[in-house]
């Protein structure tokens, strides 16, 4: 972050923009830390993922999915990185059986960001919400999305809350 708000705004308003753009999210993290050269080039985004951590999804993210009570959402909670800092931190509810079983294996047992997992989906993004946040020294929030992450089909996958860090914002001197 630099000293200059009004510097930091604009960055922020460009962060937003581009990240409400794409559609995956992980590979909108890698255009925008490679143009910005915040880390070595290329650089590739990985997801430390919280393992066996089992939380239920709410009847609004059950809702946006489509998919009634009897259904499976699976939960998947990570923190991506690309070598450095957190750049984003990301709920992530989906349905496994709209997913190949290559698929739910790598999400099961690798660092592959969801994005990157599900591209062959021609998956389309939804943002349901995006807010700035107030960042503070208790948190490096800066930036908040709710998106519904569909299928080329238009069959919604998954609904991800994403918390995006000032690791993001470059330092200008």
């Amino acid at each position: 972050m630099t000293d200059n708000p009004l510097l930091n705004f604009r960055i922020l308003q460009d962060l937003d923009e581009t990240l409400l753009a794409a559609a995956s999210a992980t590979r909108a993290l890698e255009l925008w830390c490679e143009t910005r050269q915040l880390y070595p080039a290329p650089v590739r985004i990985e997801a430390t993922v919280k393992r066996n951590e089992t939380v239920a999804a709410p009847d609004d993210i059950r809702e946006l999915l489509a998919v009634g009570t009897e259904e499976t959402v699976r939960y998947r909670r990570v923190h991506l990185t690309s070598g450095g800092p957190v750049l984003s931190r990301a709920e992530n509810w989906y349905v496994p059986a709209r997913l190949t079983a290559a698929m739910n294996r790598l999400l099961n047992t690798t660092t592959e960001p969801f994005g990157r997992v599900v591209s062959s989906l021609l998956i389309s993004r939804e943002t349901m919400e995006s807010r700035k946040l107030s960042f503070s020294a208790a948190s490096d929030g800066i930036l908040q999305h709710v998106a519904v992450l569909r299928r080329g089909d238009g069959t919604p996958v998954s609904v991800v809350r994403e918390i995006y860090t000032a690791a993001l914002i470059p330092s200008v001197d």
